[in-house]
C-alpha cells in the first residue's frame, strides 16, 4: 500500500495547491492521463466545495487530503474543519424546459459522482470527511510520466495522423481541426464571478467553450482612454488595474479574479475613459461585443448581476468622490492657513526701509521661503541711539515645523538682547547662551538653528558678534574688497544644553559693509547639480561693492535665480546687508 498526504489551511489558494498536488501524485504513480485528469478534477471539486462552505475570515482552518493506493484502487479522503455539510445531499437539478426555468449551479458534486467509482460523506466530531474511490488503469497500460500529454492540450487522439481537408459522411468538407478542449473547472470558476453568479452551470460551460482565452505574459496596457473597446474582459487569473488619471498615479482600482471590465463601453458604445493594465501572468476570457449583447446579457440572472455590479461600483465611486471632496476642502483650508501663516511670518521680520531715518546707515534684508513658510529669519533694530542689533538665522528643515521653531528662536533672541547691559560683548555671549538653553528645553524634535548676531556700535565703528554655527559673513572694511569673517565660530544653537559661546570683535569704520546670508544662497544648485558656492558669492559681492544695500540684496538673489534656472528652489533664501555710510562718526 502507498500513502500520500496533503495539508493546508483553507484559503483562496487552496484549490490550486490541491490540484498541483493531485497532478504530482499521478505523475509519481505513473498513472495514465485519463486517471490523472479524473483525480485532479474530483479533488479540485471537493476542495472547492470545502472552501465555499468555510468562512475565510476565520482563523486558519485546517484541510487535509489523504491518498491510499492499493491493488489498483485509489482511496482519496478530504477532511476539513468547516460547518457540517453533506454535498451528496444536493439533488441533481431537473432538466429545465427552457433557459429561464434552469436551476442554479450545483453540478460540481455530480461531476465527482461521474468521475469516481464511488464516493461518500460522514461527519466525525467537528470534521467533515468526504471520500472518493477510483479504479486505476493497470500499470501495463499506464502512460509514463515523461510521455504524459500536458494539460490544456487535446487528448482525444493523435492529430498527426489526420489529414485536412476532411469530407464528412453528409458530404460537407471541414478545412481544419475544429476540436477544442477547455478545463471544465473554468466553468465552475466563472459561474461564481460577478456577472455569472448563480447562472446555470451548463450555460456558463457553453460560454467558456465559445470564447477565447488570452494569456498576458508581462505587464500590458490593454486599453487606453479614447480607445474603442470591442470586448468584455473577465479575469480568470491575476489582476487588472484601472487608472482613471495616469499610469503612474497611486490611485487605481484593482479587478481581481472573477471580476470584469469593458461592459460599460460595450453597453453605451462610448470610448474607454481609463487605462486598463494587466499585471504579469494575467489570464482573461474575452467576450466580443455582439455575443455579449445578444447571447450573454440575455442569460438568466446576468442582467440583474450586471446591474448589481454597476450599482456597487457606482456606490464605491460615490464614496470615493465624497472622500476626494473632503480631502479637497481640507487641502484648501490648509492652503488658506499656510497663506495666513506666511503673512504672519513675514510681518515678524523687519520691513524696509530699515533704519530709514538715519543717514549714516543703509540696511536692507529679504527672506524667500522654499515653501509657504520657512525656517530662515533676519532681524535689525536699534538698541539705543548709537548701537544697532542685526541677526540672521537658519532653522534646520523647512515648512511649518521650521517656521514655528523660527518664531520661538526670534522672539526669545529679541527678548534677551533687549536687556540693558554695560559690557556688550559679555551681554551678547550671555544672550546666545540663554537662547541655546531655552531652545534646548522641550525640543523633542531635536531641531536647531544656525545663527549669526551682532551689535554694531556706530559711534565707535565696532562690530561685536557671535557666530553660532552659521555661514561666515562677507565683510568689506573701509571699502576694501569683500572677505569672509572667520573665527570665532561656535556650535549650532538649541541642540546641546550648557554651551558657552565666544564673541568676536571687528573694526567697521564708515564705508564698511556687512553681508549676511543663509546656505540657501551658497547651496543653490543648477541643472547639473553644481552648487553656487562661496567663491561665486564673494566674486559677486566684490563686483557690486559700491551698490546700495537694497540693490546688493536683490543682485544676490537674482544671481542665484539665474544660476539655478530650471531647478526648484530647495531651501529658504535670506540675505541681509548693512552699510556704514561716510556720514557715520566712527573712524
Amino acid at each position: 500500500m502507498v500513502e500520500r498526504h496533503f495539508q493546508s489551511t483553507v484559503s483562496s489558494e487552496t484549490v490550486a495547491a490541491a490540484s498541483r498536488w493531485a497532478r504530482d501524485l499521478a505523475a509519481d504513480l505513473r498513472l495514465g492521463h485519463q486517471d490523472s485528469y479524473r483525480i485532479d478534477l474530483v479533488l479540485s471539486e471537493i476542495v472547492q466545495n470545502a472552501v465555499d462552505h468555510i468562512d475565510l475570515a476565520d482563523a486558519e482552518l485546517p484541510l487535509e487530503v489523504h491518498a491510499e493506493i492499493d491493488r489498483g484502487t485509489l482511496r482519496l479522503t478530504v477532511v476539513d474543519a468547516g460547518a457540517a455539510f453533506d454535498p451528496l445531499s444536493v439533488p441533481f437539478p431537473a432538466q429545465p424546459e427552457n433557459i429561464e426555468a434552469a436551476t442554479l449551479g450545483g453540478l460540481g458534486v455530480h461531476l465527482v459522482r461521474e468521475f469516481s467509482e464511488r464516493c461518500g460523506y460522514e461527519r466525525r466530531g467537528d470534521r467533515n470527511r468526504f471520500e472518493a474511490v477510483f479504479a486505476l488503469a493497470p500499470p501495463a497500460t499506464a502512460t509514463p510520466a515523461a510521455a504524459a500529454i500536458p494539460r490544456g492540450t487535446d487528448r482525444r487522439g493523435d492529430a498527426g495522423t489526420v489529414r485536412f481537408p476532411l469530407q464528412r459522411s453528409d458530404g460537407s468538407v471541414t478545412a481544419q481541426d475544429q476540436r477544442s478542449v477547455r478545463d471544465r473547472r473554468l466553468a465552475g470558476f466563472i459561474s461564481r464571478s460577478e456577472i455569472f453568479r448563480d447562472v446555470p452551470y451548463a450555460q456558463v460551460e457553453e460560454i467558456v467553450a465559445a470564447f477565447p482565452i488570452k494569456d498576458v505574459i508581462g505587464r500590458t496596457i490593454l486599453l487606453r482612454p479614447g480607445d474603442h473597446n470591442d470586448h468584455v474582459l473577465i479575469v480568470l487569473q491575476g489582476t487588472l488595474r484601472v487608472y482613471f488619471d495616469h499610469l503612474e498615479s497611486p490611485e487605481y482600482v484593482e479587478i481581481f479574479e472573477g471580476g470584469c471590465v469593458g461592459e460599460m463601453s460595450i453597453i453605451d458604445d462610448k470610448p474607454i475613459s481609463a487605462f486598463v493594465v494587466a499585471d504579469p501572468s494575467c489570464r482573461l476570457l474575452l467576450i466580443d461585443r455582439e455575443s455579449f449583447l445578444t447571447r450573454v446579457i440575455t442569460l438568466s440572472r446576468v442582467a440583474r448581476n450586471l446591474l448589481s455590479t454597476l450599482t456597487e461600483r457606482m456606490r464605491r465611486s460615490n464614496e470615493t468622490i465624497i472622500e476626494q471632496l473632503k480631502s479637497k476642502i481640507e487641502l484648501e483650508q490648509l492652503q488658506r492657513d499656510l497663506r495666513h501663516a506666511q503673512t504672519i511670518q513675514e510681518s515678524m521680520l523687519p520691513r524696509g526701509p530699515l533704519f530709514g531715518g538715519r543717514t549714516e546707515l543703509d540696511c536692507a534684508g529679504k527672506m524667500r521661503a522654499a515653501k509657504e513658510v520657512g525656517g530662515d529669519f533676519y532681524d535689525a533694530f536699534p538698541i539705543d541711539a548709537g548701537r544697532i542689533f542685526v541677526a540672521i538665522g537658519d532653522v534646520c528643515n523647512k515648512g511649518m515645523p521650521a517656521a514655528l521653531f523660527m518664531v520661538r528662536a526670534l522672539t526669545t533672541l529679541r527678548s534677551e538682547i533687549s536687556r540693558t547691559a554695560q559690557d556688550m560683548r559679555r551681554h551678547l555671549q550671555s544672550a546666545v547662551e540663554r537662547l541655546n538653553s531655552h531652545l534646548y528645553a522641550s525640543n523633542d524634535a531635536q531641531q536647531f538653528v544656525s545663527l549669526f548676531c551682532g551689535v554694531l556700535d556706530i559711534d565707535r565703528g565696532m562690530l561685536t558678534y557671535v557666530n553660532g554655527g552659521h555661514n561666515p559673513p562677507l565683510v568689506s572694511v573701509d571699502g576694501v574688497e569683500f572677505e569672509f569673517l572667520g573665527d570665532p565660530v561656535n556650535p549650532i544653537v538649541g541642540i546641546v544644553d550648557g554651551l558657552r559661546f565666544e564673541a568676536g570683535e571687528l573694526k567697521m569704520p564708515a564705508g564698511s559693509t556687512l553681508l549676511l546670508y543663509t546656505d540657501g544662497i551658497t547651496e543653490a544648485e543648477d541643472s547639473r547639480g553644481e552648487m553656487f558656492g562661496e567663491e561665486r558669492l564673494k566674486a559677486l559681492a566684490r563686483r557690486a561693492g559700491g551698490a546700495t544695500a537694497a540693490s546688493l540684496v536683490d543682485e544676490m538673489i537674482a544671481a542665484v535665480d539665474e544660476f539655478s534656472a530650471g531647478t526648484v528652489q530647495s531651501d529658504d533664501i535670506t540675505v541681509l546687508a548693512v552699510r556704514l555710510l561716510d556720514g557715520a562718526p566712527g573712524t
